[in-house]
């Protein structure tokens, strides 16, 4: 597989941490969880995740070997990168760090790191990574909501070019999720209605949603093509409470009509609880923080 084929694993939420704020000289900090960092390269580590950093830093103009050691050399490579953007110069990688490799990566290329993650609990870290969007809506007048924009790079294959805030952000939010908390392929398009043909999801009956399924709905006709797109939380009879984006502009919760619901759809590899992800889901309706580190009782 070619680096160009290669995704990147933000880690927690990782496009919040902004570089290059010269008014502090960050560190990496320790707020990651163990299952989220396990696979993330240590030092004297040899393994394919250190390639796949080793390519990214060549890309960006470093002179080192693409041997899969996380040595001296490696680690100076990492240290020289984090100085040059007021990080700290560890040499050690953590989410400040995989952050900056993304957003460096985009400058150069039209490419994306992968750091594969070690628990398939996709729904999980769907709806957990989600639920610390909320409140993020448009900005008034000509402005743009820099972190809409952010989103709106995760609806095209390079994940380079954010459009205005808008623009109908719904797929874009779902996309950006997707990617950045379990670093697989979304549908990388603006069209809700593309998560019926996700690549990597399968449609789940009606009545068997979990948190965390991708929930598409039809608007205007069943044969217009347009639709809006979101997170299931939970269901009654009629409604589907859908945690998504561009819902009155803004991220939050909301209550959609099963009259124009076209299905649910999951990460074929997923391996998370059901009754957890309900608690989880009651948590975040009633605005309590969640973590994956969350004791669900």
């Amino acid at each position: 597989m070619s680096i160009k084929e290669k995704l990147l694993l933000f880690i927690d939420s990782l496009i919040k941490l902004f570089v290059g704020n010269k008014a502090q000289q960050p560190t990496e900090d320790s707020k990651m969880n163990k299952k989220e960092i396990a696979n993330i390269p240590k030092f004297k580590d040899k393994s394919e995740n250190v390639k796949i950093v080793q390519e990214a830093l060549v890309k960006l103009g470093y002179k080192i070997a693409v041997d899969g050691i996380f040595g001296e050399q490696t680690k100076k490579a990492i240290s020289s990168l984090q100085k040059d953007s007021n990080l700290a110069g560890s040499g050690a990688i953590g989410e400040k760090t995989l952050t900056l490799l993304n957003i460096k990566l985009k400058q150069v290329d039209t490419i994306k790191l992968l750091i594969p993650s070690s628990s398939k609990e996709y729904n999980k870290k769907i709806i957990i990574g989600a639920s610390k969007e909320v409140g993020v809506k448009e900005s008034a007048g000509k402005a743009n909501n820099a972190r809409v924009v952010e989103y709106h790079k995760f609806s095209t294959k390079a994940n380079k070019y954010g459009a205005d805030d808008s623009v109908p952000w719904c797929s874009s939010f779902v996309c950006f999720i997707v990617e950045n908390f379990c670093g697989v392929e979304s549908t990388n398009s603006m069209l809700a209605r593309s998560w019926e043909k996700w690549a990597l999801g399968k449609k789940i009956e009606a009545g068997s949603g979990m948190a965390g399924d991708v929930v598409v709905f039809w608007r205007t006709s069943l044969k217009s093509g347009y639709g809006h797109v979101g997170l299931f939380l939970k269901e009654t009879k009629d409604h589907v409470w859908v945690l998504g984006g561009n819902q009155s502009d803004e991220v939050n919760i909301s209550r959609y009509s099963k009259e124009r619901l076209r299905g649910y759809y999951r990460h074929v590899g997923d391996a998370s609880n059901k009754e957890e992800l309900a608690s989880l889901a009651n948590k975040i309706m009633n605005g309590q923080k969640v973590s994956l580190d969350t004791k669900v009782v």
